[in-house]
């Protein structure tokens, strides 16, 4: 699964994952907001960690991860983190 792994701030934390044992060409990142906003983002086969920044406290961001070879994807896992005065990480399958 996706373990996410605080920053300093409120507005920002780092998402962290298992790399798969097969080869991969990349990951595909994923996170949406409780606002409605949602962004993809593709990252280098070699990461196994992704800092999400300049998001807005109050807010519930949920994010999720894709290995992905060719053109078959796999679910790494994903996470719901609650950006608030109080930060906390829910840990999805």
């Amino acid at each position: 699964g996706l373990s996410p792994a605080f920053g300093s701030t409120s507005s920002s934390f780092v998402v962290s994952w298992v790399p798969p044992q097969a080869e991969i060409d990349g990951y595909i990142l994923t996170y949406s907001s409780s606002e409605g906003t949602s962004e993809e983002i593709p990252l280098k086969a070699d990461q196994s960690s992704h800092k999400l920044s300049a998001l807005r406290p109050g807010v519930l961001y949920t994010v999720h991860v894709w290995a992905v070879r060719g053109s078959k994807a796999s679910y790494r896992g994903g996470c719901n983190s609650w950006r608030g005065k109080n930060s906390r990480a829910e840990h999805g399958a």
